[in-house]
């Protein structure tokens, strides 16, 4: 399992709040939300950002792909997940903030898709119950793998979720 290591990490580059509105709104195609999860650095989340926008270029090679990468402070330290859940919780208000901000200037013809992974799950249902009354669907997919959720919970937010969802929700869980 080598493939990882072949998606390439572009140049990062500070980017204003004017240039990022206008390159939303210049943008025609998929944009792509990745947030990661618990225990990651930001080196390792942007390489795994590259390889799922590796993957989606491979299996949509003419579609145009606008990779956005939230990431939230995480340690990177296994042994900090009460560390990690505080900084997640209060990044919470933040990610919500830029969804819609995104939403509002991104163009009529782009849509969303949203990509979390473990702890970085919590962000979506947090956001479906903070948007449950949104009068449309913001997110064309969702996909949350391994979602760091108790079953139970994730039942009782899942409705509120799929209001915020236009085409699939998957819930990817593990044993």
């Amino acid at each position: 399992d080598t493939y990882w290591k072949q998606a390439s990490v572009g140049q990062i580059a500070p980017m204003s709040a004017s240039e990022f509105s206008r390159q939303l709104r210049d943008f025609h195609g998929l944009i792509c939300v990745y947030v990661h999860g618990y225990d990651m650095t930001f080196e390792d989340t942007a390489r795994e950002m590259a390889e799922l926008v590796d993957e989606y270029k491979r299996r949509n090679s003419n579609q145009a792909i606008l990779p956005i990468l939230f990431s939230w402070p995480s340690p990177g330290k296994t042994a900090d997940y009460t560390g990690d859940e505080a900084n997640l919780e209060w990044s919470e208000k933040p990610f919500r903030d830029f969804i819609d901000l995104l939403v509002s200037e991104k163009n009529s013809d782009s849509y969303v898709d949203l990509i979390a992974h473990s702890m970085g799950s919590r962000y979506a249902f947090a956001y479906g119950v903070a948007k449950s009354q949104a009068p449309r669907a913001v997110f064309r997919n969702v996909i949350l793998s391994c979602a760091d959720m108790d079953y139970h919970t994730a039942e009782q937010k899942k409705e509120d979720l799929e209001r915020c969802v236009g085409r699939s929700l998957y819930v990817l869980t593990n044993d």
